[in-house]
């Protein structure tokens, strides 16, 4: 939506102007807590009192305005996030081979969304989530705001900063890393969606 331009253009400019110099390590740790953090204050507008007010509600403030504020900061946050990547892309990417790159990049990425659905799908039908029942949705938040922090797991196989050349060893092992995470992403995925489909028309 037009939130998440605004978004997506603000962390444009705030990387471009103060974080592109800046290390990585610590710009990925501290945009994805930030990111939890915003994900998780969804819980401000499913708690409630006794009188049915949510608690935005109890502070006045709209919820409207709370809910589309979360809107631009996750969009921000995805920004940031998104431009190391872009830039390590144009580094390593060959002389003639950009299109290849740019494939390969866009196809991990739908990978990941393939599976994060899939997961989501597991978890909503986990905490009992539906259409008509919404009483444990809050708990489905904190484990999916709280998910996200397993990424950080794989901050030592990102290059510290614009300039870092890493070393021969640490490569071939993110090389290998990216392919298994790839790969089992994708036969994961497939494996779901078969399921699903013969499920549902058995």
């Amino acid at each position: 939506g037009l939130l998440g331009s605004v978004g997506s253009v603000l962390g444009n400019f705030i990387f471009k102007a103060w974080l592109i110099n800046a290390g990585w390590h610590i710009m990925f740790a501290s945009t994805v807590v930030i990111a939890c953090a915003f994900s998780a204050g969804q819980l401000f507008l499913m708690i409630r009192n006794d009188a049915g007010q949510t608690l935005t509600e109890q502070w006045h403030l709209p919820n409207f305005a709370f809910a589309l504020g979360d809107d631009v900061i996750m969009a921000t946050a995805q920004q940031l996030l998104n431009m190391p990547i872009l830039i390590l892309m144009a580094r390593l990417c060959p002389a003639g081979a950009e299109g290849t790159v740019y494939a390969l990049v866009t196809s991990i990425q739908g990978v990941g969304g393939t599976v994060g659905g899939v997961f989501s799908k597991v978890a909503t039908q986990s905490f009992d989530v539906t259409n008509v029942d919404f009483s444990r949705i809050w708990e489905l938040t904190v484990l999916t705001s709280s998910a996200k922090m397993i990424c950080l797991l794989l901050l030592p196989l990102v290059p510290r900063n614009i300039t870092d050349n890493q070393d021969e060893h640490k490569s071939p092992w993110s090389g290998v890393t990216l392919c298994a995470l790839f790969l089992g992403g994708l036969v994961y995925a497939l494996y779901n969606i078969a399921s699903s489909l013969i499920s549902s028309t058995s």
